[in-house]
């Protein structure tokens, strides 16, 4: 039986298709991948249950999870996978509901970070836990680096409203760091330096390019960096991060706000520094200025967790 994994709402923007990629080498390339553009309610609903009725193996990404239910029932088919990237924050009630309904009725449930997992099984008050499965997207292995001389924080990615800037900023426009060099690269950062009227005559090494990098040159720039920072407004919720997960996968260490999603990995990982507010970055930077802090380490639990071989074992289930 052929197994197909179904992009609901694809979009060829950022570096989707690794996931499949990646996804498809552990699973022996035994999948198929489906891409779907987003349509209107109704034409998704017929979309949906097209495939739906297809007697394969099938696991779904989507965030349409009404258009989904809707179908589900229209077909009565609820042999599937359900990918869940995170729980949406509005109309939480109705979500609440819609996937209760979907870890008791579906196949499986798959996540991508045991964050996730906890948040589904704490807002939905389930305890079928058994029925969700975390696979993962990317491998993070032992990866020898030499740390520049000047430590470089890098700031990378689109710009979109979830995520925050403006506290690293603000400390790096009115403190000098002499042994530190940043870099923002970033798709939608000049419309922010705008909005916060930034100088970049300040005195610190910076280096800002708006552009959304290709998958090689994102990889290269963040193994070239020492941390990779990321902070992200409370809307964001809990869900993966590919950012925070391919700057593991290249050694290097984060710098992040206090987001659950976050907040967990690095303190049980010790896989970099989280701060609360302004005032403790600017206390992280300065530790890492001055060389009072220690430069963290990618643990040995999270090679581990995170090997080839253990994810290809967690991959096997999307042909299950």
């Amino acid at each position: 039986m052929r197994s197909l994994f179904c992009d609901f709402l694809y979009t060829p923007t950022g570096h989707h298709d690794q996931d499949f990629t990646i996804f498809n080498a552990y699973c022996d390339r035994q999948l198929t991948h489906i891409k779907e553009n987003e349509k209107k309610f109704l034409k998704n609903i017929l979309k949906i249950s097209k495939i739906l009725k297809r007697d394969e193996n099938k696991t779904i990404g989507t965030v349409s999870f009404i258009c989904l239910y809707i179908a589900s029932i229209i077909t009565n088919r609820w042999d599937y996978n359900l990918v869940i990237h995170f729980m949406p924050s509005n109309r939480p009630h109705l979500y609440k509901y819609l996937i209760s309904k979907f870890i008791t009725k579906c196949n499986k449930i798959i996540v991508f970070s045991d964050c996730v997992k906890k948040d589904l099984l704490e807002k939905t008050k389930t305890k079928n836990d058994k029925k969700i499965y975390e696979i993962h997207t990317r491998e993070i292995k032992h990866v020898s680096k030499i740390l520049n001389e000047k430590p470089v924080i890098l700031t990378i990615g689109s710009l979109n409203e979830t995520k925050k800037i403006e506290d690293l900023l603000r400390v790096i426009g009115k403190q000098k760091f002499s042994n530190l060099s940043f870099r923002f690269i970033c798709n939608g950062i000049n419309k922010r330096l705008e909005a916060m009227k930034f100088s970049n005559n300040c005195g610190n090494d910076i280096y800002i390019s708006d552009s959304f990098p290709s998958l090689d040159n994102y990889k290269e720039e963040l193994y070239k960096a020492d941390y990779s920072y990321l902070a992200y407004t409370n809307s964001y919720g809990v869900r993966f991060s590919g950012i925070f997960f391919d700057s593991l996968a290249q050694g290097t260490p984060v710098i992040v706000n206090e987001n659950k999603s976050f907040q967990i990995m690095v303190e049980k990982y010790k896989c970099g520094f989280v701060f609360h507010s302004e005032e403790e970055l600017m206390q992280i930077l300065r530790g890492l200025d001055e060389k009072t802090l220690q430069h963290p380490t990618i643990s040995k639990e999270l090679l581990e967790f995170y090997s080839p071989e253990n994810n290809k074992t967690l991959a096997q289930l999307l042909l299950k």
